[in-house]
């Protein structure tokens, strides 16, 4: 009987492996499609991903999160940065729901900004070229919307390693006072369009 069990056991967990495996390939062929297409644009994919878990954590072979991560070298200002960002992630959205196949991928449907974790970096070497005012990076993540816009002329976000004594350091940013950040709450708001 055990070994009865063990054998349904087995054959439910290869099915949701299977299916995941499906899933995870149909879905990341439109993507791949949609980053060709923004790389002729000179939007570079940095980043992918795909997270099956929701927020309690419980796999349950749906796909809840999106993780992508975009960079182009563009000096931008917020309002410019902001319809180039949304003409990306909007044209990302409307390319997954167009796909009927893919529904059933999903927690649930249609996708929207809360389903993604996704990043256009406009310095993304963090090279210094950014003047007062510009845009560093726009993400989308937790149903909220974050810029990071330069305060300096040459702002660079750097993460380095400090050591403080043997096996201990820390970990920090230059760039505190180089950007500031602002978050909205997503959908953005007619006051939010203006806030910069």
């Amino acid at each position: 009987m055990s070994r009865v069990i063990l054998f349904f056991v087995i054959l439910g967990l290869t099915g949701c492996f299977l299916k995941e495996k499906d899933s995870y390939d149909e879905v990341m062929k439109v993507i791949h499609k949609y980053s060709k297409d923004l790389k002729e644009e000179g939007i570079v994919n940095r980043w992918y991903g795909l997270h099956y878990a929701g927020p309690d954590k419980v796999y349950d072979g749906k796909i809840h999160e999106i993780s992508l991560g975009y960079s182009i070298d563009n000096n931008l200002k917020p309002q410019d940065a902001r319809k180039m960002f949304y003409r990306i992630v909007d044209g990302l959205l409307a390319e997954i729901n167009d796909h009927e196949n893919l529904r059933e991928c999903f927690f649930h449907n249609p996708v929207t900004y809360a389903d993604l974790h996704f990043s256009l970096n406009f310095d993304y070497e963090s090279k210094g070229h950014l003047k007062q005012g510009e845009v560093d990076q726009i993400a989308i993540e937790f149903n909220k919307i974050f810029y990071f816009i330069a305060n300096v002329n040459g702002a660079i976000d750097n993460w380095i390693y400090a050591p403080d004594g043997p096996g201990i350091g820390r970990i920090h940013s230059t760039g505190y006072d180089a950007l500031r950040s602002i978050v909205h709450k997503l959908p953005e708001t007619e006051k939010d369009l203006n806030d910069f």
